[in-house]
């Protein structure tokens, strides 16, 4: 099934099948997707993929770059800056608006 990991006994009974059925048959009953089976093939091992060690290719996020990159403090600063003038615009704005149905002398 798209989305779901290949638990052991769904590698168990594909490889059990394999042996009399072809790929596509046998990874149909087996539950797994067509191209898990020819992944599976192409690995060449029949390991289940609990004993995968920790950091395999099929889990591996080597391909990421790093996702945080630190702020240089001139575009902090300058960040800043902007969201300082945005909020005193607003409060002059606020302050500037007259009193909605209310007199100031009450």
């Amino acid at each position: 099934m798209p989305g779901q990991h290949i638990n052991d006994h769904q590698m168990r009974l594909y490889m059990r099948l394999r042996l009399t059925e072809p790929v596509t048959a046998a990874a149909a009953k087996a539950a797994i997707s067509v191209a898990s089976a020819y992944r599976i093939e192409s690995d060449g091992s029949a390991r289940r993929p609990a004993s995968y060690p920790f950091g395999s290719r099929w889990r591996s996020n080597t391909h990421r770059s790093k996702p945080y990159r630190p702020t240089p403090d001139s575009e902090r600063r300058e960040s800043l800056a902007i969201v300082r003038d945005r909020w005193l615009r607003a409060l002059r704005t606020l302050l500037q608006a007259p009193t909605l149905g209310r007199s100031a002398h009450q």
